[in-house]
């Protein structure tokens, strides 16, 4: 069988495609401005706060801070009205919770490090004290979760 007979039909379409593409022209689009601003009502609320003490234990400004610190606020748990502990880390980033292990009691994970009601894992603190047990907390009661 002749193989350069092969080769030469085989590549014909991809120099017929090569010359098309060259022969085509430009086109100029016309500049189109976007104008716009901001609508000030919605911005004009944050729920962040400004200063985080529980990521370096100083009242350091939150942009400052050389890790990634989450912070649910009260407003958040006044928006979202979380019955638990598992709801109130639903939607914050790198923390998750819920009813989890053999006793069924709720265990969280923050940034893939669990906590385990047993020992290990992440610890968990409550006004600045390690709390023991698991996390059968009110959201009610707080007035932030960092994670």
């Amino acid at each position: 069988m002749n193989y350069r007979l092969i080769i030469g039909f085989s590549l014909l379409p991809t120099v017929l495609a090569i010359q098309a593409a060259y022969a085509q022209d430009t086109v100029e689009l016309e500049t189109v401005e976007v104008a716009g601003q901001r609508n000030a009502a919605r911005y004009q609320y944050t729920a962040s706060p400004q200063q985080s003490w529980s990521a370096t234990k100083t009242a350091t400004p939150s942009n400052n801070v050389p890790q990634s610190v989450s912070v649910v606020t009260r407003s958040h748990l006044d928006e979202r009205d979380p019955k638990d502990m598992a709801e109130t880390l639903a939607y914050t980033a790198g923390a998750s919770g819920g009813y989890r292990g053999e006793n069924g009691i709720i265990e969280m994970s923050v940034r893939g490090i669990g906590f385990k009601s047993r020992g290990g894992g992440q610890p968990t603190f409550l006004d600045g004290l390690r709390y023991p047990a698991s996390l059968e907390i009110s959201p009610y009661s707080l007035t932030a979760s960092k994670c």
